[in-house]
């Protein structure tokens, strides 16, 4: 049980949900990443504005990200964990940017 198996009977109760692990992505659900995971919730509906502003942010929020790391001159004198640092920011806004996408799709089937 990881961590936050732990605490799911104390979340169920307090917020009147029902917890439980899925391997298939429910079609019709908002999802939202915490650290490595993603959650979804069943029957909230999907504001399209605010997930192509938030696409919009994370598109210039990348541009950005990968300008630093196309920078020679940043790569050779940055200290190596501000250049790691820098490739998992890249990373984690390449996984927002797909799960927002994924959003927008289901979005479009519902």
């Amino acid at each position: 049980m990881d961590i936050m198996g732990k605490f799911d009977c104390i979340i169920e109760k307090l917020c009147n949900v029902r917890i439980r692990t899925i391997t298939d992505r429910p079609i019709g659900c908002y999802s939202f990443m915490v650290g490595g995971s993603e959650y979804f919730i069943k029957g909230v509906g999907i504001d399209r504005d605010r997930l192509i502003g938030d696409m919009e942010y994370l598109e210039g929020l990348l541009l950005i990200t990968e300008g630093k790391l196309g920078n020679k001159s940043f790569i050779d004198n940055a200290p190596i964990d501000v250049v790691v640092r820098e490739y998992d920011k890249r990373d984690d806004i390449i996984l927002k940017i797909n799960l927002i996408n994924s959003q927008i799709c289901v979005e479009k089937k519902g």
